[in-house]
């Protein structure tokens, strides 16, 4: 197991260009892994406390797919399909997670969880299995960022191929334009 020393630090931008004029340090963990990316990285390991404490996971883990499952809903009704249980995803996580073969991005804006993905990850491919936005927010294009983040896991594994999955070869126009357009 590698342990590595942070510097926890707090980035400033310039109006909507996200442009980084400055970094300020600061020692709130808490706020630190707001700016990170909703995956292991946003985690934090203190030494100093004892049993479950040591570990630092703001973002809930497990406990998110409930949210991550209300988006689906959501996204469902909008865009006219079917979605799974609760359970389904439930169990999907409980197997591919601990062995790092499933990840569950979520997109946080202004304090609220506006978009989330599921990928996981198979010999040398990562599939984007799974993507949820809320009606809410959709003007700040959460999922690109989230696909940026899944094709960031996939160059990290060594993997050589990214699956975005889910269009057809038609290119018709379609009830799927949004996502053609998308993917």
């Amino acid at each position: 197991m590698r342990v590595e020393k942070i510097l926890t630090t707090e980035e400033h931008t310039l109006g909507a260009e996200k442009i980084r004029i400055y970094i300020i340090f600061i020692k709130d963990i808490y706020k630190d892994s707001q700016r990170r990316d909703f995956t292991i990285n946003a985690m934090a390991f203190d030494p100093r406390a004892t049993g479950d404490d040591r570990i630092k996971d703001f973002y809930g883990g497990r406990e998110d797919l409930k949210r991550f499952h209300e988006i689906m809903v959501e996204t469902g009704a909008r865009d006219e399909f079917v979605i799974r249980p609760l359970e389904y995803f439930e169990k999907m996580y409980d197997q591919m997670e601990p062995t790092d073969n499933l990840r569950l991005y979520l997109a946080h804006y202004e304090g609220k969880i506006i978009s989330g993905t599921i990928a996981i990850k198979y010999g040398d491919k990562v599939w984007y299995l799974y993507g949820a936005s809320s009606n809410s927010y959709r003007n700040v294009m959460p999922n690109y960022l989230l696909q940026w983040e899944m094709i960031k896991w996939t160059i990290e594994n060594k993997c050589n191929i990214y699956d975005f999955r889910g269009i057809t070869g038609d290119m018709e126009k379609t009830q799927l334009d949004g996502l053609i357009r998308f993917k």
